[in-house]
């Protein structure tokens, strides 16, 4: 805010088509809860404001918008209404860029994989398990810790180790794998807040 005492309101909605002052100061559209995902008459008297949604019950993989208007302390129609500021809540916290692959032919005691994920900060975990294996995200990460399924011993898994967007190359080591064998690298990735997504 320019001025040195006024208020704001703020939003968030599905939506920017037919946004304006009045919608923003009344709530029209806007997602969430009234109480804790909107600003109503809020005083401010700093160039920067930082406004906090809460409640919002954002879905994943949907585009939503901020909606912020400010004005003078009077509260009349004589503010500014900012521009939308998208926000963007990903499906999953972390995935993949480039899909884990065999990075050499697998050996009995080597396997190689690689791959790249799209979080910055991330967690990786993988097991080799026997072809016919039914894993999912949850027994992956049960399986690198436990070793019920999963071949080979601790150099032939990994469990929340911490990773990056660049290329990863992981060698798993001493898995025990039978000549002629089908078997599958099940690897999972999140970000670091540990929430299984």
């Amino acid at each position: 805010a320019a001025a040195s005492d006024g208020l704001v309101w703020g939003m968030l909605v599905r939506y920017t088509t037919g946004v304006e002052v009045t919608a923003v100061q009344f709530g029209r559209n806007a997602v969430g809860s009234r109480e804790k995902c909107r600003a109503y008459d809020q005083r401010i008297s700093e160039s920067f404001v930082q406004l906090q949604f809460q409640d919002c019950a954002l879905e994943a993989g949907i585009y939503y918008y901020a909606m912020v208007y400010v004005s003078g302390a009077g509260g009349f129609l004589d503010g500014s209404l900012g521009p939308p500021v998208e926000i963007y809540v990903p499906a999953t916290s972390n995935s993949f860029s480039y899909g884990p692959r065999l990075y050499a032919t697998a050996t009995e005691n080597d396997v190689q994989i690689i791959f790249s994920a799209v979080q910055r900060f991330g967690k990786l975990w993988i097991v080799v398990v026997k072809a016919n294996s039914k894993m999912t995200a949850g027994p992956v990460k049960l399986e690198a810790l436990r070793n019920v399924t999963a071949l080979g011993g601790e150099e032939c898994r990994r469990a929340g180790v911490k990773i990056g967007i660049e290329t990863q190359v992981v060698r798993l080591r001493n898995c025990k794998l039978e000549q002629g064998g089908v078997y599958l690298a099940a690897v999972y990735v999140e970000d670091t807040n540990g929430n299984g997504d």
